[in-house]
C-alpha cells in the first residue's frame, strides 16, 4: 500500500512540476509580448 501511494505521490510531484514549468514558460511569452508591443 505504501509502495503504491509513493508512486503515485512522485506522479504527482512530476506532474505538478511539468504544468509549473509550461506556466512559468507562458508568463516569459507574455511578458516579451508586452516588451514588442512597448518597442512598437
Amino acid at each position: 500500500m505504501q509502495a503504491i501511494s509513493y508512486s503515485s505521490f512522485a506522479k504527482l510531484e512530476s506532474t505538478v512540476g511539468f504544468l509549473f514549468r509550461i506556466a512559468r514558460f507562458r508568463k516569459q511569452v507574455k511578458t516579451k509580448d508586452k516588451h514588442q508591443d512597448r518597442l512598437q
